[in-house]
C-alpha cells in the first residue's frame, strides 16, 4: 500500500489529541528502558488488514508505564515502507493504561498492574487511508517507566523488543 501527502523523509504527519493521566514528576537518568513484549490488534473494524480510524491496537510493558500526553508519540510503518507519525499535534487518537491480568494453569489470576497501552485511532486527517497489516513499530516517545518519572530516563528500547510488529495474532 502507498500512502499518500507524503512530507520530507517519506514521512507521513499524523497527530493525535492525547487524553489520559499526565505524570510530571523528576526523572531518573539511571532508570532501565522498557521494552514492549506484545503488540497486537485489538479490534480490526473498517477494512480488514488495514490498521485505520476506529481500529485499535494494544502494547503489553515488561514494566508499569506513565505516559506524558505532550510528548506521547508512535511511528509505525507498514511492510511497503510507509511510515505514519501518530502524534500529539493532530488528528485524535485515544490511549488508556491497562492492568494486565494472567491466569495460571488452574484459572488463579495474576495481576501486573499499569503494564498495557491501550490505542483507539479516532480521526486520520486528508487522504490517508491507514497501514497494512501487520505494521512495524519504529519508534515511541512520552512513554517512560512508572519507577522514572515522565520527564527523562528509561525511554522504550524498540530495537530490543521482544515484539514490536502490530499484528492479529
Amino acid at each position: 500500500m502507498k500512502l499518500r501527502n507524503k512530507v520530507a523523509g517519506g514521512v507521513v504527519a499524523v497527530g493525535m489529541a492525547v487524553t489520559g493521566s499526565l505524570f510530571a514528576s523528576p526523572a531518573s537518568a539511571a532508570s532501565p528502558a522498557l521494552k514492549i513484549t506484545d503488540a497486537y490488534v485489538t479490534g480490526d473494524f473498517g477494512t480488514p488488514g488495514l490498521l485505520e480510524v476506529g481500529d485499535s491496537f494494544t502494547l503489553v510493558f515488561d514494566k508499569a508505564i506513565q505516559v506524558q500526553g505532550p510528548s506521547f508519540g508512535i511511528t509505525v510503518a507498514d511492510a511497503d515502507g510507509d511510515r505514519v507519525y501518530l502524534g500529539d499535534q493532530g488528528p485524535e487518537i485515544r490511549w488508556s493504561i491497562e492492568n494486565l491480568v494472567t491466569y495460571n494453569k488452574k484459572g488463579r489470576a495474576s495481576i501486573s498492574y499499569d503494564r498495557v497501552l491501550a490505542v483507539t485511532i479516532v480521526e486520520l486527517w486528508g487522504t490517508v487511508p491507514g497501514l497494512d497489516l501487520p505494521t512495524t513499530i519504529t519508534e515511541i516517545s512520552g512513554v517512560y517507566p512508572a519507577s522514572a518519572g515522565a520527564l527523562g530516563g528509561g525511554l522504550v528500547n524498540v530495537a530490543r523488543s521482544a515484539d514490536k510488529v502490530i499484528d492479529a495474532e
